[in-house]
């Protein structure tokens, strides 16, 4: 609940605490669980080291019951899952999905929980068509006994995403609409900050750029607040967008006229750009990273900084080859 309404940080207190004092008499099931939740939380902030660590701390005795270990086994695997993701290891994460596959677990969340993990993934590789399908095939396996709206809202989000990126921004555009009005109605505040930059993106796309940075500015507190700095990223990447297309329309329309309002958007892009790639580092994304290298060489090509520019251009270049040499 602490998660949904965006208050991570009592989300991790909550954790700590059972821990700490309830662990001895509660079932170990819940244990298992509520300790893969501590350690979501860690892999949502970069800090996969501990997080493995405190998995690793799980006894190992206490795990020869079948029902335990699958738990743990799956658990472990999702967080290897998404830090693989991150890292573009193509190899690495389709070996994870086929062992997570097989497992058996009977919690319908975190068998949906690996499905979007699994869209993600194919949305990176660029293979929209597939990822289209695996939402609908997701969206169709949600029954009214194991409904929730947080899946509804992801679900949403996820199939505007790939009608953006693959060219078809209307049709994303209701969908992100539909995505942020139930998040709101139903108070899940995490799920509306993202079901927001998903229509910040349809708006870019749109070329409503003032729209998308009054929208994503306006809750760029909260989402800092969420500590999970995939967020973060992107909707610092967003405000990268939108403020280089504010300064684009404004040369186009005011030309030479516009140069001193236009080098102050372009400023903040280059602030953003930064403040991306960073969250980008944090979490090992290098494909964010890699974008981020290669939009802040275009600006300083553009503003006629070529040493700046080639600089940059050379560190991209580095990332991809290592994004090659993950793959």
């Amino acid at each position: 609940m602490y998660a949904r309404i965006g208050a991570t940080h009592l989300s991790w207190l909550d954790t700590e605490v059972f821990r700490e004092c309830y662990a001895e008499g509660s079932p170990y099931d819940d244990f298992v669980k509520l300790t893969f939740r501590n350690c979501q939380i860690l892999a949502q902030k970069g800090n996969y080291k501990e997080s493995f660590a405190r998995m690793n701390k799980v006894e190992a005795d206490r795990l020869r019951a079948f029902k335990y270990n699958n738990s743990w086994t799956y658990y472990s695997g999702l967080l290897q899952l998404q830090r693989q993701i991150c890292r573009d290891d193509k190899v690495a994460v389709e070996h994870i999905l086929a062992q997570l596959q097989a497992v058996q677990l009977l919690e319908f969340e975190m068998r949906l929980l690996l499905a979007f993990h699994t869209i993600e993934f194919t949305i990176r590789q660029g293979d929209y068509g597939r990822a289209l399908r695996m939402v609908e095939q997701a969206a169709h396996s949600m029954q009214p006994e194991n409904f929730d709206v947080h899946s509804q809202i992801k679900l949403l989000c996820l199939k505007a995403r790939i009608l953006e990126k693959s060219g078809h921004p209307q049709r994303g555009f209701s969908l992100a609409m539909r995505a942020a009005s139930i998040a709101h109605r139903s108070k899940i505040l995490f799920d509306l900050w993202e079901s927001i930059c998903t229509l910040a993106a349809v708006l870019i796309s749109l070329r409503e750029f003032e729209a998308a940075v009054e929208l994503v500015e306006s809750i760029m507190p909260q989402i800092l607040e969420s500590e999970d700095f995939a967020l973060i990223a992107r909707a610092y990447s967003l405000l990268v967008d939108a403020n280089m297309g504010i300064a684009g329309e404004l040369w186009s329309t005011m030309g030479r006229e516009s140069t001193p309002v236009r080098k102050e958007y372009v400023n903040r892009a280059i602030g953003y750009i930064d403040s991306a790639y960073d969250s980008y580092e944090e979490i090992e994304d290098l494909l964010g990273q890699t974008e981020m290298m290669a939009k802040k060489a275009t600006v300083m090509h553009l503003t006629g900084d070529p040493i700046l520019a080639n600089d940059y251009a050379a560190k991209y270049l580095d990332l991809r080859r290592r994004r090659g040499a993950e793959a």
